[in-house]
């Protein structure tokens, strides 16, 4: 397992050497109140998302923060995007990555 990590990083870092490539950061805050009598409660979301593009290609991770009453998640995952249409300002993509979540079990996006 260890030696596959490290493969993929290292397959990661020989693509940054591409005289195209850039980084990105983004991400999305949420914050939700519900206010009725006797089931109130707010919840929480942060996930940064960092990536890097070469060319058509996206390589990025998302990390995903739950806070909501006295619980918590926590989720991270890698994702690929290939860039297949541009239109005008309108980009068309695919996506593909996998997360793990702790307490949430395994899932594919």
């Amino acid at each position: 397992m260890k030696k596959t990590i490290l493969l993929a990083i290292i397959g990661m870092l020989s693509f940054m050497q591409a005289a195209n490539a850039q980084f990105y950061v983004g991400g999305s805050f949420g914050l939700d109140a519900k206010l009725s009598q006797g089931n109130g409660g707010v919840s929480f979301e942060l996930s940064p998302d960092l990536g890097y593009t070469m060319g058509d290609w996206s390589f990025g991770s998302s990390f995903n923060i739950y806070l909501s009453g006295g619980n918590s998640a926590f989720a991270a995952g890698p994702y690929v995007e290939y860039f297949f249409w541009e239109a005008g300002k309108f980009s068309f993509y695919v996506e593909g990555g996998v997360e793990l979540s702790w307490g949430g079990g395994f899932s594919f996006k």
